[in-house]
């Protein structure tokens, strides 16, 4: 509210009527650009700051000035691509954007803008530490949508600019989202030894937000492998240099895995306090896409303790979160949960509708633990013939619940 009462607006027929007399190309181009320098400013120092101490009134800010950022960014593709400050204005104002595009969405959007803003970044000589920052955040933002090829692809690229730029932080930020694609493919000793590399870097430039993340990261291994205590202390160690730094997101994430380990661990009173606390992190942050993750969580919860309906409510939430965000690999997730429970209360007609549109993510996706997780789900696979993999551990307890 502080924020908005700051902050002036012009009416939308007041601004036709300006732009309707500014006639002269010259006046026109001059205002574009002192636009686009001061917002790419502002917004640009409120981006870098989202993840510390006030990175909440930051992040508010920024989801104020979408609009204008967005139209400087529209602009800037819409000049002559062969010019230099043209894209690099593109690309930092799409930067800029990331905070607030990739977490409420929409991430076709942000998408769209990064690929036209990437696209000549090479040809015009962007710097290297830009490219990297660019490469970096599109294969991110792909690896949430499953085009797994594609995001390695430009996390390699953000690697190669980074260490062209000789910036070690940026090198540690790429190995670390690098081992993350490892782990997603369950390529689990090449995504360890990414880690560790990446923090072996940042030890070297006493980065603490980023290594604190690393150490999530870690922490994810272990759970991957069944690790439930080191992956728990993992999540914990991180947490605390969260709170310390002030990066309310990554303690929102990690908060929830811990919740997640917990409840594996069939430790569920401590499992729903640091779930919930997670959850309203992420409603803090409007993080609509973490916060259908872990509504997930806590669906599987209410449904390990037999309260099925509000596990229901819980996945219902969850679907709606994930196809608001376009996130396919999180809608499958919940699509084979519904069907599971449509099933158990005698809802065939329901549930088989419910899995055939999960069947279909996950043929699209071809990922071995959604097939995994679903196959038990459908119980055409016992839990402990599907392999170790926690989507499908997850599934053999909901199954075992609705037994």
């Amino acid at each position: 509210a502080k924020a908005r009462a700051l902050r002036l607006d012009m009416p939308a027929v007041v601004r036709e009527i300006v732009e309707a007399r500014l006639g002269e190309h010259a006046q026109r181009e001059s205002l574009s650009h002192r636009h686009a320098e001061y917002y790419l400013h502002v917004c640009g120092t409120w981006a870098e700051n989202v993840d510390s101490h006030g990175g909440l009134t930051l992040r508010r800010n920024l989801e104020l000035e979408t609009d204008n950022l967005v139209a400087a960014v529209r602009r800037a593709l819409m000049a002559d691509p062969q010019i230099l400050a043209t894209i690099q204005t593109a690309l930092r104002g799409v930067l800029a954007l990331e905070p607030v595009l990739t977490t409420r969405g929409p991430h076709e959007l942000f998408l769209d803008l990064l690929d036209r803003a990437l696209e000549p970044a090479e040809l015009v000589g962007v710097p290297y530490v830009l490219r990297a920052k660019g490469f970096e955040a599109r294969g991110r933002a792909r690896r949430v949508r499953h085009d797994l090829n594609a995001s390695l692809a430009d996390l390699q690229s953000a690697l190669h600019c980074a260490r062209r730029a000789r910036d070690k932080l940026l090198e540690a930020r790429a190995l670390a989202n690098i081992g993350t694609h490892y782990l997603v493919t369950d390529q689990i000793d090449l995504a360890e030894k990414t880690y560790q590399d990446a923090l072996l870097l940042l030890d070297e430039v006493g980065e603490r937000r980023v290594y604190s993340r690393a150490l999530g990261f870690l922490g994810l291994l272990a759970h991957r492998r069944g690790k439930l205590d080191e992956a728990i202390a993992r999540y914990q160690e991180a947490i605390v240099i969260h709170r310390d730094v002030g990066d309310r997101r990554w303690e929102g994430i990690h908060e929830g895995q811990l919740g997640a380990a917990l409840l594996e661990a069939d430790r569920l009173e401590e499992a729903r306090s640091h779930l919930k606390r997670a959850l309203s992190i992420h409603r803090e942050l409007a993080n609509r896409r973490n916060e259908a993750i872990v509504l997930s969580w806590l669906g599987d919860l209410e449904a390990s303790r037999s309260a099925f309906d509000d596990a229901r409510v819980c996945w219902e939430k969850a679907l709606a979160l994930h196809q608001q965000v376009g996130d396919p690999r999180g809608e499958a997730t919940a699509l084979a949960r519904l069907g599971a429970m449509a099933m158990n209360h005698a809802h065939a007609s329901v549930g088989e509708e419910l899995f055939l549109r999960a069947r279909e993510l996950v043929h699209r996706l071809d990922d071995v633990s959604l097939t995994q997780m679903l196959a038990v789900l459908e119980r055409r696979t016992p839990a402990h013939l599907a392999g170790p993999r926690e989507p499908a551990r997850a599934a053999g307890k909901i199954v075992e619940r609705l037994s």
